[in-house]
């Protein structure tokens, strides 16, 4: 049986070095839960532009094909 009363000091600086790196750790998942909100949100304002762009084009065929007609 072996006390390490004598390493406390050791095992204090490691233990608050793992919780650094922990602590860096969950800094960066954050970030990377972050940056997927950001890409979700980005993709789908680009996907609702694109319908608003598709629908001006169907509205602009739709006033050809009725010009085209009437001429």
């Amino acid at each position: 049986f072996q006390w390490n009363i004598f390493n406390y000091g050791r095992l204090r600086s490691n233990v608050r070095l793992q919780d650094a790196r922990f602590q860096q750790l969950l800094v960066d998942y954050f970030d990377v839960v972050l940056q997927a909100q950001v890409d979700v949100e980005n993709a789908i304002i680009a996907f609702l532009k694109s319908h608003e762009q598709l629908n001006s084009y169907r509205l602009a065929y739709e006033a050809s094909k009725r010009a085209l007609n009437v001429s």
